[in-house]
């Protein structure tokens, strides 16, 4: 498996806690999704919910960290003609990082756009496991071609660093 491949895992579980925040339960789980924050604030006429100051996101073993915290959704009919909420765009931004056991990601801000399927991670980003890292001014991941692009800011390099033996 290509090693770029963990960082797109890893930003993808980012997206699909944003995702269950809002959409309606359709079966029990055993895992809660714990969002905290200094202030929230939901606009239904505008579909979004913005969570704002110390955001804090957990699910399972994955934790999210960011300034602010937007979702963007549409209210579509669901099943039994009930409402519900389907993701359209995710913004996180302001000292973004994301968790996952020994697996990080950091950036200012990130971007999950769900018609695309591509997700953005800019701002001096760096994406590491272990000791793998990965930096540049922009991580592009196109999620339905298995393909990721790393750019780098004016006047600098993209970075890599791979350490043999380590997954």
């Amino acid at each position: 498996m290509p090693r770029y491949l963990f960082f797109t895992n890893l930003l993808l579980l980012f997206f699909f806690l944003a995702s269950h925040c809002l959409a309606a339960p359709t079966k029990k789980t055993d895992e809660s999704i714990h969002i905290t924050s200094n202030q929230m604030e939901a606009m239904d006429k505008e579909g979004k919910v913005v969570f704002k100051g110390n955001v804090v996101a957990k699910k399972g073993g994955l934790t999210i960290y960011s300034d602010v915290l937007t979702v963007y959704y549409q209210s579509k009919k669901g099943t039994k003609g009930k409402d519900r909420r389907a993701l359209k765009r995710l913004i996180a931004k302001g000292n973004v990082r994301i968790i996952q056991g020994n697996k990080t990601a950091k950036g200012k801000i990130a971007i999950y756009d769900k018609d695309t399927e591509v997700i953005q991670l800019s701002g001096n980003a760096q994406v590491w496991q272990g000791k793998n890292t990965v930096k540049g001014n922009k991580i592009t991941f196109y999620i339905n071609e298995d393909k990721s692009i790393v750019e780098s800011a004016p006047g600098k390099k993209v970075e890599a660093v791979v350490f043999s033996g380590e997954q």
